[in-house]
């Protein structure tokens, strides 16, 4: 005040820097869930390739499996393969309960679940008692930041959560969302767009010559993206960084 005769100096202020939460993917990959399992697992993989220090995955069945290392490998199919020997309960059992409890006992309690934003994808069919089940649930929901549900029969016509395990579940949901289809698929982008300050798809086919988005998934969710770019190429990757860089 005195080095500027009596006037008031400007104030500094510290801006608040936004930093991602930790995303958790808890995967069924019972017998159940066997036509969904290779796209949830690769959906893991995207994850985990690009918040590797911010993504954990595991997968549920009759047993808990942690899959995050073997998800960091950069090729999807060689990841999968080696998410894929390392889970000894694939398409076996449902048991949910357990296997949450065994997360949470290990791992969710410790800080892994604490603030983070958790994605459980199951339909909800549990062999053991749905009492059980819902009390695990409450206990994720107490720690998660936010918890979101996402079963693949959600979105089909008459669907109810008829199923005991995800009836008891549902008071403890932050959101209950469908992810059966391109449609549903397009209704969890356009919500990640609303939360998201920028919205970057990567498609490695996008730079190839005569390309479209004739997918139904790709075509679904363009209304919703701020940039759409290639990943085929160190030029296409280059492109991306400027891209992020000016978000």
């Amino acid at each position: 005040m005195l080095r500027r005769a009596g006037e008031a100096s400007t104030l500094a202020r510290r801006v608040r820097r936004t930093r991602p939460r930790r995303l958790v993917l808890l995967l069924d990959v019972s017998g159940s869930m066997a036509p969904y399992a290779d796209a949830l697992l690769r959906f893991g993989h995207a994850g985990v390739r690009r918040y590797p220090t911010l993504t954990e995955v595991f997968t549920l069945g009759t047993r808990l499996t942690r899959v995050t290392r073997a998800l960091r490998h950069r090729d999807p199919d060689t990841a999968l393969r080696e998410a894929g020997a390392a889970i000894p309960d694939w398409h076996g059992g449902t048991r949910l309960a357990e296997s949450l409890k065994a997360f949470l006992d290990r791992w969710g309690q410790r800080g892994t679940a604490r603030g983070a934003v958790v994605v459980l994808c199951s339909d909800g069919w549990e062999r053991g008692d749905p009492a059980a089940l819902a009390q695990q649930v409450a206990r994720l929901s107490r720690l998660a930041y936010r918890l979101v549900w996402v079963n693949p029969h959600r979105g089909k016509p008459g669907y109810a959560p008829l199923a005991a395990g995800m009836a008891a579940v549902l008071p403890y949901l932050d959101d209950f969302v469908a992810g059966h289809n391109p449609a549903a698929l397009a209704q969890q982008v356009a919500r990640l767009s609303r939360l998201a300050y920028r919205l970057v798809w990567v498609n490695p086919h996008r730079g190839k010559p005569g390309y479209a988005p004739l997918a139904a998934g790709m075509a679904a969710v363009l209304p919703y993206l701020d940039d759409f770019v290639a990943g085929h190429s160190l030029a296409a990757l280059e492109e991306l960084v400027r891209v992020i860089g000016h978000a």
